[in-house]
């Protein structure tokens, strides 16, 4: 018999994606990463998370030429696109494999959720992130999504943002998507930037989140194609 364990660990490998429509998920990953800005076409990039390699292919196709891509299974890496294999790399995000100060602009998407230390994470990304480097991060909430066995970290944005100004980053702005039938919360994107370099020694500062939330931009995020 299968334990709970494995059954995790195969889910959150070939977990199920949010669309059965394999063209229609491609679609909206990519309307996703257009919304990188153009003007990071020659810095320093890194994709989070990036399975087989699709969001670096669109960003290839965009003109971009600087960046990486690291997942955690070897066969996510070998059914990578060819144009892209070279660039993307086995590894934890618990534990990045990169530099510290390297990247200008960190994305992932639907990654983060997975996490079963986001903490952590969010600090790495503060080590290998330039000083006032920018990010972008969609992330899957609430309790529809919580009930998946490969989800650990579904958070309401006000924890997202709570964890992120305690790793060192300002969040600027958040936008919130709907599933399809438009009754459940499903998916936050995070837009904003690194404003010191986290010293995990040193007495956190004092501060107010209802503050910190009130003065965050907020919309709404349509990455749907149907």
């Amino acid at each position: 018999m299968i334990n709970k364990w494995e059954q995790y660990l195969d889910s959150a490998k070939w977990c199920k994606s949010i669309s059965n429509n394999k063209e229609l998920l491609k679609k909206e990953i990519k309307k996703a990463v257009h919304n990188i800005p153009d003007g990071y076409k020659d810095s320093r990039i890194l994709m989070l998370g990036c399975g087989n390699g699709y969001e670096l292919e669109v960003l290839r196709e965009r003109g971009f030429t600087d960046f990486v891509g690291i997942t955690y299974t070897s066969r996510e890496k070998e059914c990578g696109y060819e144009q892209i294999k070279g660039r993307i790399v086995l590894g934890d995000m618990h534990e990045l494999p990169y530099k510290d100060n390297e990247f200008d602009f960190v994305y992932s998407k639907e990654v983060l959720e997975h996490s079963f230390a986001p903490y952590i994470v969010l600090c790495e990304l503060n080590r290998v992130m330039k000083d006032g480097a920018r990010f972008l991060h969609y992330i899957a909430e609430g309790i529809q999504k919580q009930q998946d066995i490969y989800h650990f970290s579904c958070f309401p944005p006000y924890v997202w943002v709570d964890l992120l100004h305690l790793a060192g980053f300002e969040t600027e702005e958040i936008l919130t998507s709907k599933d399809r039938t438009n009754n459940f919360i499903v998916q936050s994107a995070y837009y904003g930037k690194k404003i010191l370099n986290k010293d995990l020694k040193a007495k956190v500062e004092s501060y107010h989140l209802t503050t910190i939330m009130r003065n965050i931009k907020k919309g709404k995020l349509d990455l749907l194609c149907d």
